[in-house]
């Protein structure tokens, strides 16, 4: 199975930082994709501009 995330604007820029920590957070649903192997993410500039 893959799981494949998109993350467009401004809005989803906090959980995409917190994503980016590479730790499980309870706060962070997104987060708990660090436990499944076949994950692809993509986001535009706005929601990630440090990445």
């Amino acid at each position: 199975h893959r799981i494949i995330l998109l993350a467009f604007g401004e809005k989803k820029r906090a959980a995409i930082e917190k994503l980016a920590e590479n730790e499980v957070n309870s706060d962070v649903p997104a987060t708990i994709l660090h436990a499944h192997p076949n994950v692809e993410i993509y986001v535009d500039d706005e929601a990630a501009p440090r990445l």
